[in-house]
């Protein structure tokens, strides 16, 4: 076989095999035709993944179509259906029919009648010598000291008086000036005791001189400049006592000194005071 016959034979060949590659393939899959669909029959393919979902049915009267707002509007409660209601509680039968200050000491019993007053710790009466308090409403002036439970022999009073300059350059507390009364009796009748006195003129007696060193030092200690130091010494210039303007005299504790023997006859002696509001 001669060279040209070989190279005929195999382009035959090849012819043939191409036109059997167009024979087998089928093209591109045809909407609805059946034949190109595969159909998977394996169940271990077929099964769900996830879980189906379920809308939520939500009861038919849970909205309201209504533009008003209905937050606000009363609701009446059902019939027959108890309302809550508020129970004030009795007062204690331990309560004193008057209102006032109730200091019940072991040995004996201190009520100041008409005022308020608190207590900035805990105070135990049946241990302590003695019991303090800020007053919060009412006057102490004309007062009583209503004393029970013990013999009462003797009741003392004092009282504190703070003192402050007061004009058009400010307020200046002089604290040099502050007066603290010695004890001075209480009268009363059986045992009960009027507390009075307390609007008395101030007890320091001093020179103008004196009066003018304390707004002084008052001044320094507040770091006051200079200027102003010597603006509050010129205005103490027609002052000679401690009654006089720019001074005022505050009130600020009142203290009760009580002396007697409790039921069984022993000696006793305790002390109340009482501050009021700066």
């Amino acid at each position: 076989m001669t060279l040209r016959s070989i190279s005929i034979l195999l382009s035959v060949l090849l012819l043939c095999s191409c036109g059997e590659n167009k024979k087998q393939a089928k093209g591109p899959i045809v909407m609805g035709d059946s034949s190109t669909i595969v159909t998977e029959t394996d169940e271990k393919y077929l099964g769900d993944y996830v879980d189906d979902i379920e809308l939520k049915v939500f009861p038919k009267d849970t909205f309201s179509t209504s533009d008003t707002d209905s937050s606000s509007a009363p609701v009446a409660a059902p019939e027959n259906q108890p309302v809550a209601s508020t129970t004030v509680a009795p007062a204690s039968a331990a309560t004193d029919a008057k209102s006032g200050l109730k200091i019940p000491f072991k040995e004996v019993t201190v009520f100041i009648p008409g005022i308020e007053t608190r207590t900035f710790r805990e105070q135990d009466y049946a241990t302590a010598s003695g019991a303090s308090f800020q007053l919060t409403q009412g006057e102490l002036s004309g007062k009583k000291l209503e004393l029970s439970g013990a013999n009462i022999t003797k009741v003392y009073q004092r009282f504190l008086v703070h003192v402050v300059a007061k004009n058009e350059l400010g307020t200046l507390p002089v604290d040099a000036l502050n007066d603290l009364s010695e004890w001075a009796p209480v009268s009363g009748k059986g045992n009960t005791y009027t507390i009075s006195g307390l609007s008395r003129a101030h007890g320091k007696n001093l020179s103008a001189a004196q009066l003018r060193n304390a707004v002084t030092r008052a001044a320094r200690s507040k770091r006051l400049s200079r200027q102003m130091i010597q603006k509050w010494e010129r205005s103490l210039r027609k002052t000679r006592s401690v009654t006089q303007p720019p001074f005022k005299n505050v009130l600020r504790s009142v203290m009760w000194k009580i002396e007697g023997k409790d039921a069984n006859g022993r000696p006793f002696q305790k002390q109340v005071r009482i501050d009021l509001p700066a």
